[in-house]
């Protein structure tokens, strides 16, 4: 993260971690004696088929669409800590049962790959759009996409020279799969290549609306 708004979202997340903890000590010294209560208990499956049927609808861990629910946002970021207190031998209101649930509709534990699998199903749904990886700084659908775009060339690179270790073979296998390009020069003619095609379809389809090819005006140019 060598950006300014990486840096202060870090920070941010951090700080929401260590808040997050901190509730979860005093919540696991209030309620958890004994630790499930019945309307707890019913309560967490509330929150859990509202989260299954965002899965439902997306086919996917609907990251990004959580902002859209703040009380099912805060409840996942329970599930983070109370998890992280389960893997630690902590006082914890998670099971096996509940773990296996979650992670039957691909609950991501770790918020920062959270944020990443947002960022490159963001990456696919453009590419299905453009037809290229190449996402302009003022992509208005997605605000923080090109800085991302931007960073994982950056990461990929020092992954290269070894000095990023936690750049995974998987995220590579990940964006490999939706067509990225690490260097930023052919991305840029991939994306030139596309909007090409896509105007010359237009001219071509303008001509054949009105009832006469292309080429017959080309020629009559030429004449």
């Amino acid at each position: 993260m060598n950006t300014t708004e990486d840096n202060a979202n870090y920070l941010q997340d951090s700080i929401d971690d260590a808040i997050i903890e901190l509730l979860c000590v005093v919540k696991s010294q209030r309620e958890l004696k004994p630790i499930f209560r019945k309307h707890q208990g019913e309560k967490w499956n509330s929150y859990f088929e509202e989260l299954l049927a965002l899965h439902t609808e997306y086919q996917r861990f609907p990251t990004s669409e959580l902002s859209k629910s703040t009380k099912l946002a805060g409840w996942i970021k329970r599930q983070r800590c109370h998890y992280k207190r389960f893997q630690s031998g902590r006082e914890s209101a998670m099971t096996p049962e509940r773990i296996e649930k979650l992670e039957s509709i691909g609950f991501v534990w770790d918020k920062q790959e959270a944020l990443w699998q947002q960022r490159a199903a963001e990456l696919l749904s453009f590419k299905k759009a453009s037809g290229h990886c190449c996402v302009p700084r003022d992509y208005q659908e997605y605000p923080k996409l090109a800085n991302w775009v931007k960073c994982q060339k950056r990461q990929y690179k020092l992954y290269q020279q070894g000095l990023v270790p936690n750049f995974s073979k998987e995220r590579i296998r990940q964006l490999d799969a939706i067509g990225f390009q690490w260097n930023a020069q052919k991305s840029f003619d991939d994306a030139n290549l596309v909007n090409q095609a896509s105007y010359s379809l237009k001219v071509t389809s303008y001509f054949e609306a009105k009832g006469s090819p292309l080429e017959d005006h080309l020629f009559a140019v030429m004449d």
